[in-house]
């Protein structure tokens, strides 16, 4: 082999060795940069779950106190509800009571207008329109106190009067001066009667 064939061979090995090492050194970069973009990737990573984490629970926690003012909302809303309902309903039972009231001394009028009238149609015509009167009263929940047999109730009559009657037993109504009136469960009217002793 001739020299120049021979140094043309060592030039090439020489070269492909450099190339080697160069290719071998860039190889080594690349991974060590990929390791570093890895390592890079997971630490990022990690991080983002991190605030994914602190952000649901943030939300869950907005969620959580959404959630109770919209049932403390809700709760008002109901007390406010039943609030109105029964302010209405007191509203109109006063609204009666009051129309009731002023009606009353004309329904006492009735019975003393029986005691004046003699004359059968006349009478008829009274009583006729107390019937009238009292069955519009009764439509509105207004009822006539019982009296006149019935046994003596503080909560419902009032006497103005204590009488011996061997006919009734004691603490029985002997007779009613002036009726009373109920509307549901409240009296707007006491009845004024006399009790048997």
């Amino acid at each position: 082999m001739s020299d120049k064939k021979k140094k043309r061979k060592e030039d090439l090995e020489d070269i492909e060795e450099r190339l080697d090492d160069e290719l071998e050194e860039e190889v080594e970069d690349e991974m060590e940069d990929l390791e570093e973009d890895i390592e890079e990737f997971e630490e990022k990573k990690q991080k983002k779950e991190f605030v994914c984490k602190d952000e649901f629970i943030k939300l869950k926690y907005q969620f959580s106190e959404f959630v109770n003012k919209y049932k403390e909302y809700e709760k008002e809303f109901e007390n406010y509800k039943r609030r109105t309902r029964e302010e209405i309903t007191a509203a109109k039972e006063e609204g009666v009571a009051k129309a009731v009231k002023a009606v009353i001394p004309a329904l006492d009028t009735f019975k003393k207008a029986r005691l004046i009238v003699k004359d059968e149609s006349s009478l008829n015509g009274i009583n006729l329109i107390e019937k009238s009167l009292m069955a519009e009263l009764e439509k509105l929940g207004v009822k006539k106190i019982k009296t006149k047999g019935q046994k003596f109730d503080p909560e419902l009559h009032n006497a103005v009067l204590l009488v011996e009657n061997t006919e009734v037993e004691s603490g029985v109504i002997v007779e009613e001066y002036e009726a009373g009136y109920t509307l549901g469960e409240k009296v707007i009217k006491f009845s004024q009667v006399s009790v048997a002793k």
